[in-house]
């Protein structure tokens, strides 16, 4: 492709640097087929996204490394298909988590490692298809535990609503 052939594919970019088929994007370096994006870095086919690098088909992502097919995530390295996560990693088909590494397919996670198919679980590691569990370690198929204690769903809401009440006194 020739030089005056690349500007052209490019003429709705701002201070791009070797970009292919890029659309309305500003202060990118060699992405391709990007739209709307900021200062990323050889990213492909996103949209929308600010400060990311390496990533592959991100929507409205911000400062993601390495990350494929994901949206809404903000902060996160190695990530797939995931979305509305912040400040994960090495992780697939999460949504909605935060803190929350080498795990699969988590629903609204915070701070679990190596966890699968878990959903609104705190503070978790190695846990797979555990729903309402607390600061709890290789658990599989529980809910409503709490330092891998099983409570009773008043008893786990209740020890819940305490720890919010503790935290905010801090």
């Amino acid at each position: 492709m020739k030089e005056n052939e690349r500007y052209q594919e490019n003429k709705g970019c701002d201070s791009c640097n070797n970009c292919i088929a890029c659309w309305k994007s500003t202060n990118c370096s060699d992405c391709v087929d990007c739209y709307e994006c900021r200062n990323c870095k050889d990213c492909y086919s996103c949209e929308r996204c600010i400060y990311c690098f390496d990533s592959d088909s991100c929507i409205d992502s911000k400062q993601c490394r390495f990350c494929q097919e994901c949206s809404n995530c903000d902060s996160c390295s190695n990530l797939e298909e995931c979305t509305d996560c912040f400040l994960s990693n090495n992780s697939k088909k999460l949504k909605k988590c935060r803190l929350t590494g080498k795990s699969e397919e988590c629903y609204k996670c915070l701070a679990c490692q190596e966890c699968s198919n878990c959903a609104h679980c705190l503070f978790c590691t190695n846990c797979s298809d555990c729903v309402d569990c607390y600061e709890c370690n290789n658990l599989h198929n529980k809910r409503y535990m709490y330092q891998n204690k099983q409570l009773t769903e008043e008893e786990y809401y209740k020890m819940r609503e305490s720890k919010k009440r503790k935290d905010k006194k801090k």
